[in-house]
Order: structure tokens, then sequence, then C-alpha cells
């Protein structure tokens, strides 16, 4: 057996030893998985890795596409697309701060159509004060408010579904009411669909 020669004998030659540090590394459990990990991070980061999206994340909601275009607006540096839409936003918050919920589609519809409304009554008032400047600029809010909205009633398909409520039992103005507001909200002014109301349960 090969060996050193000390005093009192031979010592025998040991296997070479390895420092473990690189092969404990590359054995220790769960290793690849990190880099795995890192590496998806990576490229998730770098934008060229997408993580499967489900149903859910892929159907936005009313409030998400106003974000969305207030950054577009933002990074476009459209200021008063901007103004518009940061109020908008600012609006369905305070909304949602007095119910004590967060609004769906149906309630951001809702804030929105009566931002038009605002916006279109301050127009009046403005063309009727001798402002046009100011009028046109309200009426120009009120135009981007409104691609979010659907598309608007007629005064007769309006009345046209108050006569069939007033034929399904309801027999006062409030039953009418309450069965109309929720199919034409944001797509026809309250107050107008009210008199129609009352013109057909009065007989008009």
């Amino acid at each position: 057996m090969d060996g050193t020669l000390i005093r009192g004998g031979i010592l025998p030659c040991l296997p070479a030893f390895r420092c473990p540090g690189r092969d404990m590394r590359r054995r220790r459990p769960g290793c690849a998985l990190i880099r795995a990990a890192r590496s998806l991070a990576i490229l998730k980061d770098s934008g060229h890795h997408q993580l499967p999206r489900t149903e859910d994340t892929v159907k936005n909601s009313l409030k998400d596409a106003l974000r969305s275009d207030l950054n577009g607006a933002r990074r476009g540096r459209d200021r008063e697309r901007t103004l518009v839409l940061s109020t908008a936003l600012a609006e369905v918050r305070n909304r949602e701060i007095e119910m004590g919920a967060s609004l769906d589609d149906e309630g951001v519809r809702g804030v929105l159509a009566r931002a038009v409304k605002q916006r279109l009554d301050a127009a009046a008032q403005m063309r009727s004060g001798g402002r046009p400047e100011l009028a046109e600029r309200e009426e120009a809010q009120a135009t981007i408010l409104r691609a979010y909205l659907p598309e608007e009633l007629s005064a007769d398909e309006v009345r046209e579904m108050v006569r069939e409520i007033v034929a399904g039992g309801a027999g006062h103005i409030g039953a009418v009411m309450s069965a109309l507001m929720p199919r034409i909200r944001g797509r026809f002014e309250g107050g107008a669909a009210s008199a129609i109301v009352r013109e057909e349960l009065s007989g008009g």
C-alpha cells in the first residue's frame, strides 16, 4: 500500500479530499426548482413570458377600462381627457364610499350618466349666459364620458317600454319607474322618463 514514511510507521495515503461546496450546491434538494423559479421571474419581468390568464382576469370591468384609458391619456399628455377620466373615477369612488360597497358596471354607468347630464346642463346654462366657448368644453367632456355608456334610447323606445310595464300590471308611477330604470339607466334621462310614465298612466 502506498503511503508516506513517518516516524514509527507508514501513513496510508487517504483519498483526495474534495471540497463539498460545489457538489452540495449541485445536489441540494430543490435547487433546480429555485433556479427555474428565478428564471421564470426574470422572463416575466422582461415581458417575454406571461402566465396563463383565467376568464376572470381577461374580463375587465368598466372601472378597469376607465383606469386603463386614464393611464393612456396621461402617457399621451392629453390634459382634457386626463381631467375628465380622473374626475369620473373620483366620483365613482365617492359613490362607493357613500354606499359602503364597490360599484358594479351598472353602478358605474349610473355615475357616468349623472356626470354627462351635469355637463350638458352646465353647457346649456353657459350658452344662455353668452359663454359658448365654455359650453363647448362641457359638451366635449360629456362626449368623452358618453363613450363608456350604452347607446342612448329614443323617447319612443322608452314609451314602448313603459306601455309594456303598465300592461304587465304596474299601476302607479313608483312601480313603473322601479321596473323601468334598470332598463334605461345611463341610456335615457330619468326626468324625461318620469314625464313619459305620467303621460301613459294618465291616458295621455
